[in-house]
């Protein structure tokens, strides 16, 4: 009887051990994710997140890059979009630049406030289309002025993070509180309530029901840490 007892118990705790194993390299997975998605620099641009690269070299995927390189008092652009290459020179003087696109395109503006400025102070983003629709099965085009305010952005190393620690650290909260309930689910239940109840247990269906509950609580948790949602 002892000698069974020892064996239920042993494998209860070998189960254990594989459960808190798998949670942490799920856990582990995810923080990597979301390092990688949320908290690396970049700029937006249309649809894509460009994260940085190098001085001057941001990039999305392979069919979406954005190269910087200077050139005596300017710098000349190196842009792929959507797998569409095309090339601008941009020349500063001061806080004053000139954008010259190769199919002589010309947008001009300030920059200032983290953008670049239109001639009344408004940012050049809006001033204009941000996205282009086009027919058929193109992908849209981004329109020159969301494209010359990212070059700008790029040349003055105005890059951003897409996401944010404290979703992270809200996330690993979730997802500690979902193993708690998962593997404990009377004493997540009770949680800070214990002293108005006296002899209190839980059901098994309000076990189950605590249980469900704490899944939910780890995969939101999950998908917070992870910063998939991001890419939404």
């Amino acid at each position: 009887m002892v000698e069974n007892r020892q064996k239920g118990q042993n494998m209860r705790n070998k189960k254990s051990r594989i459960f808190f194993l798998a949670i942490l390299s799920i856990y582990i997975n995810c923080l990597v994710s979301g390092i990688r998605i949320g908290l690396r620099r970049g700029i937006d641009l249309g649809d894509d997140f460009f994260y940085k690269k190098g001085s001057g070299h941001y990039a999305a995927d392979k069919d979406n890059q954005i190269r910087l390189s200077s050139q005596g008092q300017s710098e000349h652009a190196s842009i792929v979009l959507n797998g569409k290459a095309q090339e601008a020179e941009l020349s500063w003087r001061g806080n004053e630049v000139k954008i010259t696109y190769g199919d002589g395109t010309v947008t001009e503006g300030t920059w200032g406030n983290d953008c670049l400025l239109d001639k009344e102070g408004m940012p050049v983003m809006y001033s204009g289309e941000a996205v282009i629709a086009v027919t058929g099965d193109k992908a849209k085009e981004v329109g020159k002025e969301v494209l010359s305010d990212a070059l700008c952005r790029v040349s003055r190393d105005a890059a951003e993070i897409r996401g944010s620690v404290w979703f992270m650290l809200l996330g690993t909260v979730l997802y500690g509180f979902g193993i708690f309930a998962l593997k404990n689910p009377e004493g997540s239940h009770f949680f800070l309530n214990r002293w108005r109840y006296r002899d209190a247990e839980l059901s098994e269906e309000g076990k189950a029901a605590e249980q469900i509950g704490g899944a939910v609580f780890l995969i939101f948790g999950a998908v917070l840490v992870s910063g998939v949602f991001l890419l939404v």
